[in-house]
């Protein structure tokens, strides 16, 4: 059950991720009394400094996470807590994460909160920002420590809202190296910018060998296995012709080739890959010869190692 963590770019995605708020808040946890329309959305969504993140399952939006750049508009943090006194005066570069949903059945995936948060923790440094500030269920804390975040007041109920809340702040510059370490790689080797993230299970097939696809991947997480099946009486029924680990791209062949894929892709361990979509990987390749270059020595790379594992028979 491959699960795709994205920002929300179509009309679609966002009014299903409003839809499935109103499931979490209203239906499921009896938080709000609000979206009399079988929806919620406010005046932030529409802000031009609003990003959307979503999962999905089966192209299904089951959670969602909201990050808002600090304005004179106002951020949703307004009406629960008051960051600034935890705050610089001399920096407005900041991002307030909110509406936080995931659907009962998926909150047992808690790698799923981790990667709505990661992928916004991306997306503030893409901005070039100073901090990222969060009132959220004290029960995700433990999960949000991980990446970075602290907590800077003690939880308290909000009466209004029916909620429980934690004030929480990240410092870019201090956030797990990890983390600092895969923005400066965000794509390949930091020439292509991608958010989408896909997560799978030990043992799932990424790739199907013969069919058409539109995407080519890079391991943020975890090895993939590369195989096929052997073409000759007496070949084994399986050779593997790679097996790749983090920071490594496979599936681009058939994005230069618009053939069918060679090869099975399965995943070896539990993990986490950036989505290269068609569109993102040719306009970046128009644009960036060192990119041209790096995939050529990729492309040489890969070939001999296939070469020196195949049987000399084969």
């Amino acid at each position: 059950m491959p699960i795709r963590v994205k920002i929300a770019n179509t009309p679609t995605e966002l009014n299903d991720l409003f839809e499935t708020r109103y499931r979490v808040f209203v239906e499921q946890e009896k938080y709000l009394n609000t979206g009399t329309d079988g929806r919620i959305f406010d005046r932030f969504d529409s802000f031009p400094t609003t990003a959307n993140i979503v999962a999905m399952v089966d192209r299904k939006v089951v959670g969602g996470l909201r990050l808002t750049e600090w304005s004179h508009g106002g951020t949703s943090a307004d009406d629960l807590f008051d960051f600034r006194p935890y705050l610089p005066n001399d920096t407005d570069r900041i991002v307030t994460a909110s509406m936080l949903c995931i659907e009962r059945e998926f909150r047992k995936l808690h790698r799923l909160c981790f990667m709505m948060f990661s992928m916004g923790v991306y997306w503030a440094i893409s901005k070039k920002m100073d901090y990222v500030v969060a009132a959220i269920n004290p029960l995700v804390e433990s999960l949000l420590k991980h990446i970075g975040l602290k907590r800077i007041d003690s939880p308290f109920h909000d009466q209004k809202h029916g909620v429980d809340v934690l004030p929480m702040k990240l410092e870019i510059a201090k956030a797990d190296p990890l983390f600092l370490k895969m923005a400066e790689f965000q794509g390949f080797q930091g020439s292509l910018r991608t958010f989408d993230r896909e997560l799978y299970r030990a043992g799932e097939k990424i790739i199907e060998r013969d069919t058409l696809n539109d995407v080519a991947y890079v391991i943020v997480d975890g090895q993939v296995s590369i195989s096929r099946p052997g073409r000759r009486p007496g070949d084994q029924d399986v050779y593997v012709l790679a097996e790749l680990g983090q920071h490594e791209i496979f599936g681009e062949i058939a994005l230069l080739t618009d053939k069918p894929r060679n090869a099975d892709a399965i995943a070896k361990t539990d993990v986490d890959l950036m989505v290269i979509e068609r569109d993102v990987f040719w306009e970046q390749m128009k644009l960036n010869p060192d990119l041209q270059l790096k995939l050529v020595k990729l492309f040489g790379n890969r070939l001999a190692e296939i070469y020196e594992k195949a049987p000399q028979d084969s």
